[in-house]
């Protein structure tokens, strides 16, 4: 059935009697429906208890993702939220709805191959290791889509028909290879104004390898020993030791009392510099007043200062008018504020 409609919505732009274009429009609800799908539940658990290609490079610690690290997805694993209301980010979103014109675009182009949507396949060796991929063309090969954001990832990206891709995909297909044992890999990619790009991607058993044992590494030495990664900023850190057991206390160290003074001074020095430049920005506005920019004698623009509308939700208003409602939406969490006392 799948590969029916993807069939028919390669045609639907051409389609000149109303009964059919009628038709394929269907056809067009059907798979847009599949893309606006999130992950269900019983996927999320699943997922929950193996490593995914979009694991890989977070573990490895090259992934350009903020939330995709090794701390991160060591407590995704070992204690996981499964909110049916999950919020999507822009980034998700685009990702979900161009999936959908990536692959009908590769199929207009490559008009002998048809694709289907298998489900989530587990590595018949090591079950922790799965593939989820977006589909599987009808040589076997398999089809990833990317959205690309410009700013952050457009210049890692190559030649068309090379398999020059940022390393974080690079080795998320090669997982997926590996475990479908797919012959080679085609990522669809969207720079954005219409253009798609499309890439190959063979296999490289060393390289799959590697990432399978890194992953098995990673799965048995933090996951199932229950051994979290080391933290690579305060905020995983905050995120790791997320509650303090109530009026308990620790000696420091020579070493550590060294470090919060250390914090103390670095706090110290950020006031000051926070304070200067306060004042700069008082001077200069002080001598702008209610003029909008500031410009050179060859009347280049070098600071502006401009008015404009904010709009926000006025909490208290809220609250006193609808109080009920304001409580029935309150959301509690715990949180860990890290404060130095001074004692001079």
């Amino acid at each position: 059935m799948q590969l029916r409609i993807l069939l028919y919505v390669r045609y639907a732009d051409n389609c000149f009697s109303p009964v059919l274009h009628w038709f394929c429009s269907l056809c067009c609800e059907f798979i847009y429906e599949r893309w606006e799908i999130m992950l269900t539940r019983d996927q999320k658990e699943r997922r929950s208890k193996g490593l995914g290609g979009s694991d890989i490079a977070g573990i490895l610690g090259i992934s350009p993702f903020k939330n995709c690290n090794p701390l991160d997805i060591y407590l995704s694993k070992v204690l996981p939220i499964f909110d049916e209301e999950e919020e999507v980010n822009p980034g998700q979103w685009w990702g979900n709805e161009l999936e959908e014109k990536i692959i009908k675009r590769y199929l207009y182009e490559n008009p002998g191959q048809t694709m289907t949507f298998p489900d989530t396949v587990f590595d018949k060796e090591h079950p922790v290791l799965f593939a989820h991929v977006d589909g599987l063309l009808s040589d076997g090969a398999i089809f990833e889509a990317k959205n690309v954001d410009r700013r952050f990832s457009g210049d890692e990206w190559g030649l068309p028909g090379s398999d020059h891709i940022p390393n974080s995909y690079y080795l998320q297909v090669l997982h997926y290879a590996r475990i479908l044992d797919a012959p080679y890999v085609i990522v669809g990619a969207y720079m954005g104004g219409g253009d798609c790009r499309f890439y190959q991607v063979n296999r490289n058993k060393v390289i799959e390898d590697k990432i399978r044992d890194k992953a098995l590494d990673f799965w048995e030495k933090h996951v199932l020993a229950k051994n979290p990664p080391p933290a690579q900023n305060f905020k995983q850190q905050s995120r790791l030791w997320k509650k303090s057991i109530s009026e308990s206390k620790l000696h420091a160290s020579s070493e550590i009392e060294l470090y919060i003074n250390k914090l103390k001074s670095l706090k110290a020095a950020r006031k000051e510099i926070e304070d200067d430049e306060d004042k700069t920005k008082m001077i200069i506005c002080d001598y702008m007043k209610d003029t909008e920019a500031l410009v050179d004698n060859e009347d280049r623009v070098l600071v502006t200062w401009k008015s404009h509308k904010k709009t926000r939700f006025d909490t208290y208003a809220f609250k006193k008018v609808q109080s009920d409602l304001y409580q029935k939406y309150q959301v509690s969490s715990t949180v860990r504020t890290l404060r130095i006392k001074d004692y001079d």
